[in-house]
């Protein structure tokens, strides 16, 4: 039986990405690479739950401390990045890094805070969930779940086996991958996005 953090652990509430954390926890992934673990809280919660995490982060305590570009560890089940990516310098190369670490048939779990105009020193990337969704699409994952609640947009992929059609990095590109898109997008559209296979 999938631990589940709902269950488990209420309250989840104030905890960054709980409800991401919850859908991988009911996946029930054997190994999860934690990538900017901080504190650990994460990898404790599923570390209770059976599954074997290993820890990255650019600071103590982690299992791996150093750049996750440059670690060479086998791939996992899950991929996890709570709040990690507004601070990557090129995101691109992050979640194609992320793409290599995970198993086939494996999972991509990644939750970002909600756009903001407010300057916030280690956050240099800026997303609606269309954004997010747009640069995951572009890296090569297939979005299966997407989920907004409280300072979280969070977003469950899966490797997408489909290449992408050649795209010309302008306006005609949203109609092109219009359909890889949860629900949909058009030009213009507001990239808040609803919710998609989020209960």
């Amino acid at each position: 039986m999938a631990f589940t953090l709902k269950k488990e652990l209420r309250p989840y509430k104030g905890l960054q990405g709980g409800e991401c954390l919850d859908h991988v926890l009911a996946m029930n992934p054997g190994t999860v690479l934690d990538i900017g673990s901080g504190d650990g809280k994460h990898a404790a919660i599923m570390r209770t739950a059976g599954i074997r995490v290993t820890t990255i982060s650019m600071i103590e305590p982690a299992d791996y401390v150093g750049d996750f570009m440059e670690y060479d560890g086998p791939p996992v089940d899950c991929v996890w990045a709570c709040h990690v990516l507004e601070h990557v310098p090129n995101v691109g190369a992050f979640l194609a890094k992320c793409r290599e670490m995970v198993n086939e048939g494996g999972t991509l779990a990644v939750t970002v805070p909600p756009l903001k105009t407010a300057l916030v020193g280690g956050h240099i990337n800026l997303f609606t969930m269309g954004t997010l969704i747009y640069n995951l699409i572009l890296a090569g994952f297939k979005v299966e779940r997407i989920g907004s609640y409280g300072y979280n947009l969070s977003a469950i992929c899966s490797v997408d086996p489909e290449p992408l059609p050649a795209l010309e990095f302008d306006s005609a590109d949203l109609d092109t991958l219009a359909n890889r898109f949860p629900g949909g997008v058009f030009q213009g559209c507001d990239g808040s996005l609803e919710d998609h296979q989020w209960d």
